[in-house]
C-alpha cells in the first residue's frame, strides 16, 4: 500500500527536492512579480477557513485543510497533484491566475478561484454556498521557498 502525498509529509519523510524548474516566464525573470529568481519545481498550497458543503466526508475534509506540495508539469506556470482521490493545481496563465482543488470521482470542485491579475498568491474561493459542494468559502495560500533553489 502506497501512502498518500501527505501522510508521507506528516510522518517525517523530507520534501520532495526543490530545485530549479523551467522557467514559468508569465511570473519570473526580470520585471516579472516574481522576480529575477528561477523557477521552483515544487511549490506549497494551503488551504484554510474551508467550511463542509453539502457533500462533505470528514476524512476527506481533513486532507483538505493539509499543506500539498505540488510539482511542476509540462506547462512551467502549472503545478499539480494527485492526492487521495483530488486533484490540486495552481496555474498562473498570461491573463488570470488559477486555483482549483476537484474531486475526481464526483467531478465536483472542492475550491475553485480564479483571479483575473497574473501570479497571485493568496486567493479566496469562488464557491459561496454549501449547496452541492463538498466544501465552500475559504482561502488557497501559495508558497515556496527561494532558498532552496
Amino acid at each position: 500500500m502506497t501512502q498518500s502525498n501527505t501522510e508521507r509529509f506528516n510522518m517525517g519523510t523530507p520534501l520532495p527536492p526543490n530545485q530549479s524548474g523551467n522557467d514559468c516566464t508569465v511570473c519570473w525573470g526580470t520585471g516579472k512579480p516574481f522576480g529575477d529568481g528561477p523557477t521552483p519545481t515544487v511549490i506549497q498550497l494551503r488551504l484554510t477557513s474551508l467550511l463542509p458543503g453539502e457533500f462533505e466526508d470528514l476524512a476527506d475534509f481533513q486532507n483538505l485543510l493539509v499543506t500539498h506540495w505540488l510539482t511542476q508539469q509540462v506547462d512551467p506556470c502549472r503545478f499539480e497533484i494527485t492526492d487521495r482521490g483530488f486533484l490540486w493545481f495552481v496555474e498562473w496563465a498570461p491573463t488570470a491566475t488559477l486555483v482549483a482543488v476537484r474531486d475526481l470521482s464526483s467531478l465536483r470542485f472542492v475550491f475553485v478561484a480564479t483571479l483575473p491579475a497574473i501570479c497571485q498568491v493568496d486567493m479566496p474561493s469562488d464557491i459561496a454556498g454549501p449547496a452541492g459542494n463538498i466544501a465552500w468559502n475559504g482561502f488557497a495560500n501559495i508558497t515556496w521557498n527561494p532558498e532552496d533553489l
